[in-house]
């Protein structure tokens, strides 16, 4: 999708898919495979000075809840830090970490909903945007941003919901609890098209959800 932004108003131009054939494994695993669609169908119509937001895959992350001791807002993001070099496997040298906070009370223990990448990944996405003519400024994660979207449609909605996003090969179940995203996950899709693995999942978020403390059931 491209599109303009002009005083705070965002124009979309033009929108469309790419279609990346896999190799005979499977697997769409080097560079050129990746860019070459990417440019060709992005040929005439970057957006303005070639600024570009990449949705990342919930499963090219690592996400989990971190429950943190009472601390202010000052000291929350040097907290998240440490908890997560901890918590979250992905954390190393050079790895982005980025936050939401779940709980906004200073007094009490802090919830907060914490994502990291590894520097591969983003290097990785920094040299398929170069050869793609684009420059990335700002990674998303696409199961938070649906999210994310859902709650700014949503702002009055209390209850707990249910998103699943299907894309290609991989399906996005996101719960969203009033003016939170509260569990993402991610699955891949069987190749036969089979709904069986998808509504196993689908089940065992909903219990998982059921069994989250402060969430409740989705309805």
């Amino acid at each position: 999708m491209a599109a303009n932004v002009t005083r705070g108003k965002v124009t979309i131009t033009s929108a469309g898919k790419v279609t990346v054939s896999p190799t005979d494994q499977g697997q769409t695993d080097t560079q050129e495979e990746l860019t070459e669609p990417l440019r060709l169908a992005l040929d005439g119509k970057r957006p303005q000075r070639g600024r570009a937001i990449v949705g990342v895959s919930r499963a090219a992350v690592d996400l989990r809840e971190l429950t943190l001791p009472p601390c202010p807002d000052s000291e929350l993001a040097q907290m998240v830090q440490h908890q997560a070099s901890r918590q979250l496997t992905s954390m190393g040298e050079g790895s982005l970490l980025d936050f939401v906070p779940l709980s906004d009370e200073e007094g009490d223990s802090r919830s907060v909903l914490a994502t990291a990448i590894v520097p591969d990944q983003v290097n990785q996405i920094n040299r398929l945007c170069e050869k793609a003519g684009v420059v990335p400024q700002r990674l998303l994660v696409r199961s938070l941003a649906a999210g994310s979207l859902f709650i700014s449609r949503h702002a009055d909605d209390d209850k707990v919901s249910l998103i699943i996003d299907v894309e290609c090969d991989e399906a996005d179940l996101t719960v969203v609890s009033g003016q939170e995203v509260r569990v993402s996950r991610c699955m891949r899709l069987p190749s036969d098209d089979d709904p069986v693995p998808l509504l196993a999942e689908i089940r065992r978020t909903l219990v998982a959800v059921a069994n989250q403390t402060g969430c409740g059931e989705v309805q």
